[in-house]
């Protein structure tokens, strides 16, 4: 780790890419250092695969998602960090947002927990439950009558926000896109931040 440290000033002239490359791989060594010397990472070993399903619409093309592609490679990094491998697939819902196909992972259940990422509801987490005898943590769903542990973005805040911002910038016309009656939680969190915060000015 100290030969790392004190040796990228001789790369003082590469690109600043490579520097960052170089950065990176020098943190990297020095976590790893630092967990084996002090134990800073504590591995539960009954845990080896950790399973990442991403819900995709039935009929719809295949892209990359680009907000979860960033929870994705933060799921990866910290999975690296702790020696865990990570399955990854996306699973077919259809427009109740019920499970069309069970992916292998699911089905043979390949991996030692799920995070569910997207907006499952709560019939759909039932089912996964059901099909499942693994650990499950939810990223942007909801099921809040269910004991599982969720991870939620603060829809309401984040709208807040962005509407203050467009007051402050001088628009006054400001419309709202993607707001239906059978919308998921999220998404109405939004609109009622979106009227709540055009109220109050």
């Amino acid at each position: 780790e100290r030969a790392v440290a004190f040796r990228t000033d001789l790369v003082r002239d590469a690109s600043a890419e490579r520097r960052l490359v170089l950065a990176g791989a020098r943190d990297e060594l020095r976590a790893l250092r630092l967990q084996q010397h002090e134990g800073m990472i504590a591995v539960d070993r009954s845990i080896a695969v950790v399973g990442m399903l991403v819900k995709h619409d039935l009929g719809e093309p295949v892209s990359v998602n680009p907000y979860f592609s960033h929870v994705q490679a933060g799921v990866e990094s910290e999975c690296r960090r702790r020696g865990l491998s990570l399955m990854f697939s996306n699973i077919e819902v259809d427009a109740r947002n019920r499970p069309v196909m069970w992916p292998v992972m699911v089905s043979e259940q390949r991996a030692d927990g799920l995070l569910l990422i997207g907006t499952f509801l709560e019939d759909t987490v039932d089912l996964i439950q059901r099909q499942v005898s693994r650990p499950i943590i939810m990223v942007d769903g909801y099921a809040p009558s269910m004991p599982i542990d969720m991870v939620l973005i603060d829809n309401a805040q984040g709208f807040s926000l962005g509407v203050e911002h467009l007051i402050r910038l001088g628009h006054r016309h400001i419309g709202l896109l993607g707001w239906m009656e059978d919308s998921p939680p999220g998404i109405w969190e939004r609109m009622e931040s979106y009227l709540a915060t055009l109220k109050a000015h």
